[in-house]
């Protein structure tokens, strides 16, 4: 984990031999030739604040953020001085900083690029995989120590088009879009697929000619947004077991857009409305909120869209 850049934080009550532990793992990392150095936060914050005032806080920075191993103990007694809070902050960011980007390839041809991760370290996304890249874009899945994965595409006759991957779980379900024809006007003929058990699954559509999916949670369900008979009339879904349900929109409204789910199976995302072409939405309990509805009367903020929501409900909007 030190290798990685990887954090470690040690959880307890006093007494338990936190500190033993964190020792001791400083000292095993001296042993593999890792640079290691152990302060107490009240006094890593204190020389922080005092290299501030003499004009040598970036100093004092590099000199704790060049250390491999940096061991910060009693964070619990840390001053509850905004000033203080500040400055461990810049040091963590320092730190952050230092970490390296690693090239993920490609399939083939020249370009890639990730869409999701999840907490095992599995990307998904997609890249190019071979010299037309309008036509060879494939959705894949990479593993850490394994070489990347080309998930395919939805089989149909006379396939034209490529895939994307857009979201994954981790159960390694990817979740994406794939070119199911070629683009007939005035959509393009793509369905939102599920990927498991190494096979493509086609999602289908809301009776329209295309699908996107956006998300998965763990429960294996998939949110994204699909078009209806109407073209003027797309919705937000959320597709479980094998069914499709259409959201529906905010009052008044006829777009929607789902772009994540929770654990809990709430959906965010937005809606257009009679009075704003968009309104962040949270759909939880078979019902549709508006985000804006939410926040303090008066207070002049719009929510417009809503991307992600975590297992406690909080989620990030515009």
């Amino acid at each position: 984990w030190i290798a990685h850049g990887d954090a470690l934080l040690l959880l307890g009550p006093p007494g338990v031999g936190k500190t033993h532990l964190a020792i001791a793992l400083g000292r095993e990392a001296i042993r593999q030739n890792y640079s290691v150095l152990f302060v107490a936060a009240p006094a890593l914050v204190a020389a922080l604040a005092k290299a501030h005032a003499d004009g040598r806080l970036e100093e004092r920075l590099t000199f704790f953020a060049k250390r491999k191993l940096l061991i910060v103990d009693e964070l619990g007694y840390l001053p509850s001085d905004p000033n203080a809070a500040h400055l461990f902050f810049q040091l963590v960011s320092r730190r952050y900083e230092r970490g390296s980007m690693a090239d993920l390839g490609t399939l083939g041809g020249n370009n890639s690029a990730g869409a999701d991760i999840n907490n095992r370290g599995d990307i998904a996304g997609s890249a190019d995989a071979g010299a037309d890249a309008a036509l060879d874009v494939r959705a894949f899945l990479l593993r850490p120590g394994v070489t990347m994965q080309d998930l395919g595409r939805i089989e149909v006759p006379d396939p034209e088009g490529g895939s994307n991957a857009l979201g994954l779980n981790e159960y390694r379900q990817v979740v994406g879009v794939s070119a199911v024809g070629p683009y007939t006007p005035p959509e393009s003929a793509i369905h939102a697929f599920l990927y498991k058990c190494e096979e493509m699954l086609d999602l289908g559509t809301l009776g329209g000619q295309y699908s996107i999916a956006e998300a998965i949670n763990e429960r294996g369900q998939v949110v994204g947004q699909a078009s209806t008979p109407d073209l003027r009339e797309n919705r937000a879904f959320l597709y479980y077991k094998g069914v499709m349900k259409n959201l529906g929109t905010l009052p008044g409204g006829d777009f929607s857009w789902a772009f994540d789910i929770n654990d809990l199976g709430h959906v965010v995302g937005f809606s257009n409305t009679p009075t704003a072409s968009s309104r962040g939405f949270i759909y939880a309990h078979g019902k549709m909120r508006d985000l804006t509805a939410q926040l303090v009367p008066g207070s002049g903020w719009e929510v417009i869209t809503a991307a992600a929501i975590n297992i406690t409900c909080g989620a990030t909007a515009d």
